[in-house]
């Protein structure tokens, strides 16, 4: 276990780093991936918490197949084996194409009491080789603890056309962060592309606006489509709410961005990512995640200039900093890192509010670039020096 102390102006926190899950690959050909937590409430006050990940193939590149799900009754000492999520385990479209949901992320309605996953479909074709880009959907499930069931895989309709007339192609919801309104409303971002042609082309960010009942997710309408003419444009964009305004940050080829919101659906234009001084932090083609504390909002990236250029895309270790939501950049002398490098991206990963005094950052190490590298699983603990 890693234990260190940081401070950040007047609120402090201490980090505290395990690995619930270590050792090779799942099999020969296969890891974890995409694995986040989130805490079921309790009558008596110590939370389920639900680990979902994906199994994808160490020598593919986006093949991903069934959604698994490992539990913990204990705030985390023990973890349950995964296990397939049947309810929504990979489909088979036809007798080549496969479908499954994945770049995963789960969180806790509280309106509907119920535990609410988004992500996107990812098609295959004999699960080894992906097809299908344009058919992409927004998938989510549902968990209900009442019952103990989950739903069927289900999908977010949006309308024919966007703003711009053209239409809604490939759209999804993977690898980002969600707003819950207190009416029960829910801001998700997404992103999706105009017109059909290279998986390359240019992709739009937006957030929509929706309605959840604890069954059923609608669209009711959306805001800003927030493009570059930049690598693929902007994509995977992940949300927060902090003192009044949403800030939004979106992943690019190049580098990361960030733009701000009064209501959570019209955006400022896009800025890179810079401290304060002005230069540019060095992030790039990789998700960035915010953490929300009452008194301050943090970003956790990844960046170049870390002795990390033997890394995939400069994917660990993962870096956390203040951020000054006044001029929109981060405050370079509360940097720290969150998650070590041990050799190995750790590039996709997801932020929880596990309670008042713990925000956890959890993260697996691919093997995808480095099938020598151990698929551990990492949790690092943000302990609060105030409630959150």
């Amino acid at each position: 276990m890693l234990v260190a102390a940081c401070k950040g102006g007047e609120l402090n926190y201490r980090l505290e780093l395990t690995v619930p899950i270590q050792g090779a690959a799942i099999d020969s050909g296969h890891a974890w991936t995409h694995v986040r937590v989130a805490p079921i409430p309790q009558p008596d006050e110590v939370p389920t918490l639900f680990m979902t990940m994906s199994k994808y193939s160490v020598g593919g590149m986006d093949v991903y197949f069934d959604p698994h799900l490992s539990k913990s009754l204990d705030f985390g000492k023990c973890w349950s084996a995964p296990s397939i999520i049947e309810n929504i385990k990979t489909q088979k479209v036809n007798d080549q194409t496969f479908k499954t949901l994945g770049d995963m992320t789960p969180k806790w309605h509280h309106a509907s009491n119920t535990l609410l996953v988004t992500g996107k479909t990812f098609f295959y074709i004999d699960t080894e080789s992906s097809a299908n880009y344009w058919e992409r959907e927004i998938g989510y499930a549902v968990y209900d603890p009442a019952s103990g069931d989950w739903s069927k895989l289900k999908y977010l309709e949006l309308p024919e056309k966007d703003h711009s007339g053209a239409p809604f192609l490939g759209e999804n919801a993977g690898n980002t962060q969600r707003v819950d309104l207190p009416s029960g409303d829910i801001l998700l971002p997404i992103y999706y592309t105009r017109v059909k042609g290279s998986p390359k082309h240019n992709r739009i960010a937006t957030v929509i606006l929706c309605s959840f009942d604890g069954r059923e997710l609608k669209y009711k309408e959306h805001g800003s489509e927030l493009t570059l003419n930049l690598g693929r444009g902007l994509f995977e964009p992940s949300l927060a709410y902090f003192q009044g305004e949403y800030f939004l940050t979106i992943r690019n080829d190049k580098r990361g961005f960030i733009t701000r919101s009064k209501d959570g659906l019209h955006f400022e234009p896009v800025k890179p990512w810079t401290w304060q001084n002005g230069e540019e932090i060095g992030n790039a083609n990789t998700q960035q995640h915010w953490i929300t504390h009452k008194e301050k909002l943090y970003l956790v990236y990844t960046r170049k200039g870390a002795n990390n250029e033997h890394i995939f895309r400069n994917r660990a270790p993962l870096f956390m900093s203040e951020v000054d939501t006044q001029n929109l950049n981060l405050i370079q002398e509360t940097e720290r890192i969150v998650v070590p490098e041990r050799g190995a991206a750790i590039g996709n990963f997801g932020i929880t509010r596990i309670n008042e005094d713990e925000t956890w950052i959890v993260a697996a190490q691919s093997q995808q670039n480095d099938p020598g590298a151990m698929n551990w699983i990492n949790i690092s603990k943000i302990i609060w020096s105030a409630p959150n």
